[in-house]
């Protein structure tokens, strides 16, 4: 565990540093273009079997010189090296898979925007990963990283396609979860709501699970001193943060689909579970995105300044859709 804690780490700083760089060049060529790439959020309890400091070392090298090409405008050899890189690490446990998903993307998305002849190599190894997508043979964790691959060529609506394919299977739910990052921003974009709670699950199910994982955080912290506490904080942090995202998109999507009743219960549950101005604002804000503005935001609003949260513009937004929802239409 302590080799792939420190190459967990040690990829995500490389990345992190190449991406900052990659970002600049890109923002120096195309001003006006942004990636659209957006990091899974995925987690292991798995662990990864053992791999030697050799093996890793070679790896973690091999990245920094295909980030070192990149800087240079070398983007076609950089695209190699990193396309070496990416297959090695499949070689590896699951939470170094995780973590190559997660921080790797952005780098390739940057690097298939600026070369064509870069992105031939990417779309090469996408098309690789699609083979046991295709096969139905894919597990949760192949069917992520093809799903990343996707993203990274520009091709989201393949991800889409396998989504209307599958989405009626019993058995589909795991491999959403997987990549519920990549479908639900793509579904909202398009207004498809019902779809959204497809891949988020049973609203209380998924808010039951998400305050779960906040008490387990919770109790991990009380236990922690010292540098432990403050990574354990962070996970609190994290976990608090997750629900927060799940139910505001959970409340979009029930409110999306004219599910007024099921919304307006899952809100006070999710108010009851986290009662502070970040949820009642995010609740409001999901509202006014589908156009459901209702006399009881303005009340959630007002708690939430009383916290003392600066609801100002929130304000003017509700307060503008409410007169739009009262004047006579023709």
């Amino acid at each position: 565990m302590r080799h792939s804690a420190t190459f967990v780490l040690a990829l995500a700083v490389l990345c992190g540093q190449a991406h900052g760089q990659q970002k600049a060049r890109v923002a120096k060529t195309s001003p006006t273009t942004t990636s659209t790439y957006t990091s899974p959020s995925t987690s292991s309890s798995a662990s990864p079997p053992a791999a030697n400091d050799q093996g890793l070392s070679a790896i973690l090298a091999r990245l920094e010189q295909a980030r070192t090409l990149a800087k240079a405008g070398q983007l076609d050899e950089a695209a190699t090296h990193y396309v070496w890189a990416w297959r090695q690490i499949s070689k590896l446990g699951p939470e170094q898979v995780a973590s190559r998903d997660m921080t790797m993307g952005r780098e390739l998305t940057a690097l298939a925007h600026d070369s064509q002849d870069a992105k031939k190599k990417l779309v090469e190894l996408r098309d690789a990963a699609a083979e046991p997508v295709t096969g139905g043979s894919a597990t949760p964790e192949q069917i992520r990283e093809w799903v990343v691959l996707n993203t990274v060529v520009g091709e989201g609506e393949r991800t889409l396609d396998w989504f209307d394919r599958q989405k009626k299977r019993s058995d589909a739910q795991a491999s959403f979860r997987t990549i519920e990052w990549a479908l639900v921003p793509m579904l909202e974009r398009r207004n498809r709501w019902s779809d959204v709670l497809v891949v988020l699950g049973d609203p209380s199910a998924r808010l039951d699970e998400g305050l779960q994982t906040i008490d387990k955080a919770r109790k991990a912290k009380a236990k922690e001193k010292g540098g432990a506490a403050q990574s354990t904080g962070d996970a609190l942090d994290a976990a608090i943060e997750a629900t927060r995202v799940t139910s505001v998109r959970t409340y979009a999507a029930l409110l999306g689909s004219n599910q007024q009743p099921a919304a307006e219960r899952f809100a006070r549950g999710a108010i009851e579970a986290d009662p502070g101005p970040a949820m009642k604002m995010g609740l409001v804000d999901a509202a006014l995105r589908v156009g459901k503005a209702v006399t009881a935001h303005g009340a959630w609003l007002s708690e939430a300044e009383v916290a003392g949260a600066d609801v100002t513009k929130l304000r003017q937004r509700w307060s503008d859709a409410m007169k739009v929802a009262a004047a006579p239409h023709h």
